[in-house]
């Protein structure tokens, strides 16, 4: 599994200067030689917007091509590659989190989270973004005879204007209905821990 990927026109160079008022015929340039226009034609930017594309395009790269695995749809189920997120994850420098709906007490876990795998914690440029999802107990996922799933960590690659990118991971907490939420954040983070290594 992969995720997601110019090439210059061939130009001609070389336009005859104008000639001036008086000089009479114009003199041919030397052979091999050839004259540089006085007024540089649109032709003459091809090679200078290039340079700039090659200069921006390892920012494209380091966000739309990461080189990472990402999750896919498999009969109605979400299945993602372990290694592959992993391999991912030891990579990144650096982390965005989010928590939803906005929670204080999971956005610190999350940030302990990213000091403990050694990550700096980033609102915008970040290399990947966490995001915790508390689940609507109105409407279940039911995990066995009794659990219902409580939360979801997903793990993106970062999107266009800061938005979220590919899925590369997603830890899901199931337990009962009535656990408190700050016991249900703690443990999905434990959990999401010992996957991940």
């Amino acid at each position: 599994m992969s995720t997601l990927s110019m090439h210059p026109r061939a130009i001609r160079s070389g336009v005859a200067a104008e000639p001036r008022r008086g000089a009479g015929p114009q003199a041919h340039p030397p052979r091999g030689r050839e004259p540089f226009p006085r007024r540089c034609r649109p032709a003459c930017a091809a090679p200078v917007v290039f340079a700039l594309a090659l200069f921006a395009l390892p920012v494209f790269v380091r966000a739309e091509t990461p080189g990472a695995a990402v999750c896919r749809q498999v009969k109605g189920s979400v299945q993602c590659d372990r290694a592959a997120f992993v391999k991912t994850l030891a990579a990144a420098h650096s982390v965005a989190l989010q928590t939803q709906p906005f929670d204080r007490n999971g956005q610190r876990e999350l940030g302990e989270l990213a000091a403990q795998l050694g990550k700096t914690v980033s609102a915008a440029n970040a290399d990947l973004l966490f995001r915790l999802v508390r689940l609507d107990p109105a409407n279940p996922v039911y995990y066995g005879p009794n659990n219902r799933v409580l939360a979801a960590l997903r793990v993106y690659l970062p999107g266009a204007q800061g938005g979220r990118g590919p899925l590369l991971w997603i830890e899901n907490y199931a337990g009962q209905p009535d656990t408190p939420w700050p016991t249900v954040v703690h443990q999905i983070i434990r959990q999401f821990k010992a996957d991940a290594r």
